[in-house]
């Protein structure tokens, strides 16, 4: 999943506020299993942070603690920019810190409900973030995710 933040901290304390993050998966959906087919779906989000940095500068910062919530989107991928209507919606929370490994690692839980989505269901999920330089000046966080849980088709 990539993210495009567009973070500053206050330089006094490291703590950032970030009112709209918008993240997309880089790739498709593989290896799910379950009550319907999730594999080849477009995963997306929005979500909002909260987080202490150890600096301002993002590509040596690492994230001594904080949280994030937002909703994901698992949608059927229409063309290279553009998703279809959202197959599963639901809702995520994430404690984050830094462990060894990655700049941000946040844990938490995850849920969706049958009135939004096609299945509903609850599980946990975990992320590692780390910053990974484009150019010589231009760089993003990248983060890999690993979700699991139990779910139910919707009727």
């Amino acid at each position: 999943m990539t993210i495009f933040p567009e973070v500053e901290t206050n330089n006094h304390s490291g703590w950032a506020t970030i009112d709209l993050e918008t993240l997309a998966d880089a790739g498709l959906i593989s290896g799910a299993t379950g009550p319907i087919n999730l594999n080849g779906l477009y995963r997306t989000a929005e979500q909002s942070s909260h987080e202490q940095f150890t600096s301002a500068f993002l590509p040596i910062a690492n994230v001594e603690k904080g949280k994030s919530k937002g909703t994901f989107y698992l949608s059927p991928r229409i063309s290279a920019t553009e998703s279809g209507t959202p197959v599963v919606v639901g809702d995520y929370q994430l404690k984050v810190s830094t462990i060894d490994g990655c700049q941000i690692y946040g844990e938490g839980k995850w849920k969706s409900k049958a009135k939004n989505s096609a299945t509903e269901g609850k599980g946990v999920s975990t992320v590692c973030i780390n910053w990974v330089w484009l150019s010589p000046t231009d760089g993003t966080f990248f983060s890999q995710a690993t979700v699991t849980g139990s779910a139910a088709a919707a009727d």
